[in-house]
């Protein structure tokens, strides 16, 4: 009985410092500024021929891209593939989390 209680406070605490990783990828700020760059570069529908967005390698420095060029293009790939690499911890996190869930309140 005493073993099954500290079985189950030690897959509660797992729980809860992964839903604190999750809390911390999610508002990582490299995160953020990944997901609203790309969106400013995907979601050009009018206005001016060039958008600005943070360099990925030196978020300092702003890039001016024109819109629809195949530098453009190759902005939004590398965008999206770091937004991927975020996504996939995220997922594997909250993967994790759902399986000892279902082992805590089995």
């Amino acid at each position: 009985m005493g073993s099954t209680l500290i079985d189950r406070k030690a897959v509660l605490e797992e729980i809860l410092s992964i839903e604190d990783q999750i809390r911390t990828e999610r508002t990582n700020p490299t995160y953020l500024n990944v997901k609203r760059n790309l969106s400013r570069l995907e979601d050009r529908v009018f206005g001016s021929t060039t958008v600005s967005v943070q360099s990925l390698d030196d978020p300092s420095k702003m890039v001016n891209i024109k819109y629809r060029s195949p530098k453009m293009k190759e902005t939004v790939t590398l965008y999206r593939e770091r937004q991927t690499e975020f996504d996939a911890k995220i997922d594997k996190l909250q993967v994790r989390n759902a399986s000892l869930r279902r082992e805590l309140f089995e």
